[in-house]
This record gives C-alpha cells, sequence and structure tokens, in this order.
C-alpha cells in the first residue's frame, strides 16, 4: 500500500444495523469504509484491502463472495464473522487463506486487531509454488499455465514438467468434474521442489470417495492416469470429506558427462556457456554419435554452424554472411 493511502475495508453483513456500527468503528480508526448488506452488492464495487463478511448471507454468502473476489485477480485480507463455525466452516477459511474467522459474539477490539495486522507480505518464491482458485474450467487453466511458468523458472527439464503438468491437469480435471458436483467449490495446488525431488499436491473440500472403489463406482479413472506419471502417489478420500492426492517426481538435468557423451535432449535452449563448448567441440571433431540433442536443439545448432548476418548498428557496414573462418565468432 503506498505511503498516504488509507486502507479500503469494505464490510458485508446482513443486518444494517450491525453494518453500520461496525463501519463507525472501523472509521474511527481512520480506514475508508464501505458497508453493504449483501455480496451481490459488493461485487458491484471495487476490491477492497480487507473485506469483513458474516459467512451467512442472503444469496451469495461469505467464502462464495471472497471465492468470487479471487476469480476477478482480487486478494483481500478477508475477515469472516460466524455464529458458531463448524469444522467445515474453518476449513473452508483455511483453504481460502482467510485471516480470521471470529465466532459472534466477538469483542470489537478482536475485530479491528484483525483488521490492523499487517498484511503478510508473500516470502520469494524459492522452491514452492501455490495456488488457491475456484475449480473452474478458465481457473484450472491458468493455474496449469502459473504451474508451468514456475517449473521453467526452476530449471526443471522438458520432461519432467510434462510428467508433472500432465499429472496435475489430470488431478485438477477430476476436481472440476467430479469433487463438487453441480455446486461450487475450490482447489488448492501446492508443488515443493527439493534437489531432485519434486512434491505435487492437490486438494479439495468436495464429495470424496472410499479408498480403492475402481473408476466405475468410486475413485475417477483420472487419478490412474495421474499415478502412472509419478514415481510415488497416493490418496486420501472419505464421502463428503474432500480428497487430498500427493504425488512426487524426480527431476533430473542434463549435464556433460565424465566420458564426453553430452545428452542435450533435456534442455529448451543453450545457454552461452554450453553452445560454446558444443560448437568447438564440433569443430574440433565429429561427435555425432556422442551429442545427443532435441530436434529443435539441433535446428538452433545448424544455424549456428552454418553462420548468420551481422548487421551494423551504428555508423558501421552492414554485414553479409559470414565466412566460414569467421564461424568461430559465434561462439567465442
Amino acid at each position: 500500500m503506498s505511503s498516504g493511502r488509507r486502507l479500503q475495508v469494505l464490510v458485508v453483513t446482513g443486518e444494517q444495523a450491525v453494518g453500520r456500527a461496525l463501519a463507525s468503528a472501523l472509521r474511527a480508526r481512520a480506514f475508508d469504509v464501505r458497508a453493504v448488506d449483501c455480496a451481490e452488492a459488493a461485487l458491484s464495487l471495487s476490491a477492497p484491502d480487507v473485506l469483513v463478511s458474516h459467512v451467512a448471507l442472503e444469496g451469495l454468502g461469505g467464502f462464495e463472495l471472497l471465492e468470487e473476489l479471487q476469480r476477478r485477480g482480487a486478494r483481500p485480507r478477508a475477515i469472516f464473522l460466524c455464529d458458531r463455525p463448524t469444522v467445515e466452516q474453518c476449513r473452508r477459511a483455511l483453504r481460502l487463506g482467510a485471516s480470521e474467522l471470529l465466532p459472534k459474539p466477538f469483542a470489537l477490539a478482536d475485530l479491528i486487531a484483525a483488521v490492523e495486522a499487517p498484511r503478510q507480505v508473500p516470502a520469494p518464491e524459492e522452491n514452492g509454488f501455490e495456488r488457491v482458485a475456484s475449480a473452474e474450467v478458465e481457473e484450472i487453466d491458468l493455474a496449469l499455465r502459473a504451474l508451468l511458468a514456475f517449473l521453467v523458472r526452476q530449471g526443471v527439464q522438458p520432461t519432467a514438467r510434462a510428467r508433472v503438468a500432465g499429472a496435475c491437469s489430470e488431478l485438477l480435471d477430476n476436481v472440476q468434474r467430479h469433487a463438487y458436483g453441480d455446486e461450487r467449490g475450490t482447489f488448492r495446488l501446492s508443488v515443493e521442489l527439493v534437489g531432485d525431488d519434486l512434491a505435487l499436491y492437490v486438494e479439495d473440500d468436495g464429495r470424496g470417495f472410499e479408498p480403492g472403489a475402481g473408476s466405475a463406482g468410486g475413485a475417477p479413472a483420472g487419478l490412474a492416469r495421474a499415478a502412472s506419471l509419478a514415481e510415488q502417489f497416493g490418496v486420501e478420500s472419505r464421502p463428503g470429506r474432500g480428497t487430498r492426492v500427493r504425488a512426487r517426481f524426480r527431476i533430473w538435468s542434463a549435464r556433460f558427462d565424465d566420458t564426453g557423451t553430452v545428452d542435450l535432449s533435456e534442455l529448451d535452449y543453450l545457454a552461452p556457456g554450453i553452445a560454446r563448448r558444443v560448437l568447438a567441440q564440433l569443430e574440433e571433431s565429429a561427435l555425432d554419435e556422442t551429442l545427443v540433442l532435441s530436434p529443435a536443439l539441433a535446428v538452433a545448432v545448424g544455424r549456428m554452424l552454418s553462420g548468420a548476418p551481422l548487421h551494423g548498428t551504428g555508423g558501421g557496414t552492414a554485414g553479409g554472411p559470414c565466412e566460414p573462418g569467421e564461424k568461430t565468432a559465434l561462439w567465442s
């Protein structure tokens, strides 16, 4: 939040008197407060920094309101108010990333403290990835794209990326098709990457199924396809209590080995150091039998070997194709 900008708080209650009282108390703390009576009215406003909402509302509920805001790309800190929170409500609030679930009656000081709590700044990505979103086709596609971007940033190679993303796609498709039926719901996707070991988790709060049930009456066949792509695979599920899947993958990187064999088939591109080494070795001797390239990299190496036109960018003279003896300039 930029300096001088007041925290924007949106209060959503089904009781006008309660809403006015909460809004008045928060305005006294110098917040920019708006109060509405229903989720539909809240969605017509710009997204707040902090959402204070009853769980039970006429029409769209508080949890559904937060899900819709998140679907639109907003990430407000959420504080929910509830008469007597159930275990399922607590789990759902946790899955949605809510800051607080305050049981009624609550102390006004507790609500103010929750609103004033410093926003948690996400830690650097490092070796972890997490996404909580609505179990809809569009959100699943965005989650998969974000996962692939994370894997690329972490240097996970194409074959491993294909296995991880393929398994994740199967798991999220199962959530979308089977977990909630005609109801709305969310999923949580997370990844932990430590060394050559990657753990993928996909969780939902849907209908679940009996462990060991076949695809005809229980576990979807997509779980079997996902399992075939992983080294280890486990499912925790119970009817009415959601499903949690954990898959582990071994990740290997391509390297020059001690025998001189060069396996580059798992690289997306040739970094300058590797390009110089490969081209120099090809110039010195024939390595066709020990150099392993993907089709895309073979095209790139072929173009570098054949040379390329160099064009002046200032007052220089535009050059033509490199002479054979000038090829070394490309990897010197």
